[in-house]
């Protein structure tokens, strides 16, 4: 939770003030974690508001607020993004992944099968996502480790996925690729995360 507090002054009338307030109100969504803070350069957290309180002096001409902001997940994340491709030709392959934070990262990974694949499963060491089915070209499957969600070609097939969406720990972590013995083993990926701060 990050409080915001202020004095809006220099304004020559309680309407000017009064709609300097309203644009900070409007600065932050209070239905949604849509709105970045960066508390520290080159990182941030998604917020949203939690409550506003106001009050003008007319006498004076001043304004005061206090903004209650809370974030969504209780870390903060690197602007930057880091993107690694990896091209699996075989069951059981790995793929060393690695990040600066000291919380762990949540990836999002894009998956297109290059010959049809039969159920695949991704797993940092300690954690494994399963897909069950057959998964062919021309459906991108996007595993998003932030919403836990899976999609292929757009539609969700979460309720086909079973186990934990794989992280990446403080350091770096190891992933590896298996899928069925029937599978041709050709998936061609990219891993996109951000670096995470507790």
């Amino acid at each position: 939770t990050v409080e915001l507090t202020g004095v809006i002054a220099g304004e020559p009338t309680a309407e000017a003030i009064d709609a300097r307030l309203d644009a900070l109100l409007a600065l932050v969504s209070a239905a949604d974690y849509s709105t970045a803070l960066s508390l520290r350069s080159g990182r941030r957290l998604w917020v949203r508001r939690e409550a506003f309180t106001r009050e003008i002096s007319f006498g004076r001409l001043v304004g005061t607020f206090k903004m209650t902001l809370g974030a969504r997940d209780p870390f903060e994340e690197s602007d930057a993004v880091t993107s690694r491709t990896w091209n699996v030709t075989a069951s059981g392959a790995t793929l060393a992944l690695t990040q600066q934070g000291n919380a762990p990262a949540r990836p999002t990974t894009t998956m297109n099968p290059v010959a049809p694949v039969v159920t695949w499963s991704l797993s940092d060491g300690v954690r494994t996502l399963r897909a069950q089915g057959t998964f062919v070209p021309g459906l991108t499957v996007v595993v998003d480790g932030v919403a836990r969600r899976v999609t292929m070609g757009g539609g969700d097939i979460t309720p086909m996925t079973s186990g934990e969406f794989p992280e990446i720990a403080p350091g770096g972590s190891t992933w590896t690729y298996v899928d069925d013995a029937s599978s041709s083993h050709r998936m061609n990926m990219t891993v996109t995360y951000r670096d995470c701060w507790w």
